[in-house]
């Protein structure tokens, strides 16, 4: 009991000491395209590692359907980004392929993969 008050503790000192992160719009940026290319790797890594053909196919053609309609939909609805350096904001590359791959993930393996 005392181990896991002082643990606490400690955790908390930390967390009251540590400087807040200040990550600029490039760090967003490198973190969410990072995240996406995982995700695709793992989409695609996966079923190839388990020797699921059929898997690979399934993630191929959900994530280069997700990318061909988003990208008709960003020419379609131009939407000006808030910095500012172009009309193509909307809807989310990043967001749509990552959730493409995620969810082709849990649909062929579930919360395993």
């Amino acid at each position: 009991m005392m181990r896991q008050a002082l643990t606490a503790a400690g955790m908390s000192a930390a967390l009251a000491l540590a400087a807040p992160a200040h990550a600029s719009d490039k760090g967003w940026d490198d973190a969410g395209t990072a995240a996406k290319n995982a995700l695709i790797v793992a989409a695609f890594g996966v079923p190839a590692v388990q020797g699921d053909w059929e898997g690979v196919l399934e993630a191929g053609g959900s994530i280069g359907g997700t990318i061909l309609i988003t990208q008709g939909l960003k020419e379609a609805f131009p939407s000006r980004r808030p910095d500012g350096s172009d009309d193509k904001s909307f809807p989310s590359g990043h967001t749509s392929t990552s959730f493409a791959a995620a969810a082709t993930l849990h649909n062929r393996y579930g919360w395993e993969a």
